[in-house]
């Protein structure tokens, strides 16, 4: 941290790790084709330094889904489902 107008109170460097994974899946069912996918992130930033501050940490869950219609080989209709 430093003051304006006068010196360095303290110094921090900050150290993010991350992973993440993600599945998805589709499958046909006459003129439908159903998909799902899921993303879990897990993310954790912490200080390392003068200051203990501590860390943070944050872990995600995504699922999505829907169905993509195809009624003529023209005509496609994707509404979308998400949770």
């Amino acid at each position: 941290m430093d003051v304006v107008g006068g010196s360095r109170a303290y110094f921090n460097n900050g150290k993010k790790h991350e992973a993440d994974s993600f599945l998805k899946a589709t499958w046909n069912q006459g003129s439908a084709q159903w998909w799902a996918d899921a993303q879990v992130r897990y993310a954790q930033f912490a200080y390392e330094g003068d200051q203990p501050l501590g860390s943070v940490s944050w872990a995600f869950f995504n699922p999505k889904g829907g169905v993509r219609l195809q009624p003529t080989p023209t005509l496609g209709l994707t509404p979308r489902l998400a949770a």
